[in-house]
């Protein structure tokens, strides 16, 4: 069974959490085999084993599992390499809804003709709306598919007037990571049926060459950005958050490491009064990089706030 199998969990029928492995790091050797084992997930006190594992038959290099998403009790799993023409790989995201207690593929989203390729590298979902785009930072379109009658259907498309990265969507706003200097997120609402552009949050004296956008999360009033050092200028990054307060999302305060974590800001995440932000620590090592195994260990910095 391939290292790039999804798992999910499920509880009185609905999805709770997703998990997804895209692969080893540059340069990392491969040392555990590629049979996978689910026995450390049961060991863990208070954890479930999961539901089930998902696979598609076929070519194993699609990267099945580089980003996964959840939306109105269906599971997205985005395969940037997948096959979608004759000597092709442009990419594709795999929808699995459960039936009668068997999760099972229900559709295969490609890439629009003359899209770009690595679709499905970044999946953003929530509720009846999910995002697809694929992983530069260019200005591609993002795909908008919502839930109607029907089943899932491509409604729109999003198409950014800068250059964006990661993307995160919850209660018809959605909000892109973006890759200029002051700002840090483009702001889109879904009006009538079409998305627009609302506003861009903003930080004053920041700089594109010291801090890279690298994750983006949102929950109700509140949205999540996390950056991360590029270049060697600054040894830690960030994570902006940002509240909706009279009728505008505004900047209210940064998260740093005390720690020199220069992964700090991978990823984030936020819900009701609890944010996280993820800190593999990854240290430079000549032209490859290697995972820190002991010293520093890789962290997870969680954070509560008031609102």
């Amino acid at each position: 069974m391939d290292r790039r199998n999804i798992l999910a969990w499920c509880l009185s029928g609905g999805i709770i959490g997703i998990s997804g492995c895209s692969g080893l790091l540059p340069n990392e050797k491969e040392e555990t085999s590629s049979q996978f084992d689910p026995s450390p997930f049961t060991e863990i006190e208070g954890t479930q084993s999961p539901d089930a594992v998902l696979i598609i038959d076929e070519d194993d290099t699609n990267s099945f599992g580089t980003a996964v998403a959840a939306a109105n009790q269906t599971v997205f799993v985005g395969a940037p390499e997948a096959e979608t023409a004759a000597e092709s790989k442009s990419g594709a995201v795999y929808g699995f809804q459960n039936g009668d207690g068997e999760w099972n593929q229900t559709a295969k989203l490609v890439v629009p003709e003359e899209g770009p390729d690595d679709y499905g590298a970044r999946v953003a979902g929530s509720e009846g709306t999910v995002l697809i785009r694929d992983d530069s930072k260019e200005m591609v379109p993002i795909t908008v598919i919502e839930w109607e009658e029907n089943g899932w259907q491509q409604t729109s498309t999003i198409s950014p007037s800068t250059y964006t990265g990661p993307l995160a969507t919850a209660d018809s706003t959605a909000v892109l990571g973006s890759a200029s200097d002051q700002s840090i997120g483009i702001i889109y609402e879904r009006q009538s049926g079409e998305w627009k552009q609302q506003e861009s949050i903003s930080v004053d004296g920041r700089t594109g060459n010291d801090r890279s956008i690298r994750s983006v999360a949102i929950d109700h009033g509140t949205i999540v950005i996390g950056e991360t050092p590029k270049g060697g200028r600054v040894n830690t990054g960030k994570a902006y958050i940002c509240e909706y307060l009279n009728d505008s999302w505004k900047l209210q305060s940064e998260i740093t490491s005390d720690a020199e974590q220069d992964s700090f800001g991978t990823s984030v995440a936020v819900h009701n009064n609890i944010i996280i932000v993820g800190a593999p620590i990854i240290k430079p090592c000549g032209a490859s990089q290697k995972r820190m195994v002991d010293g520093n260990k890789t962290s997870a910095i969680l954070s509560r706030m008031t609102r």
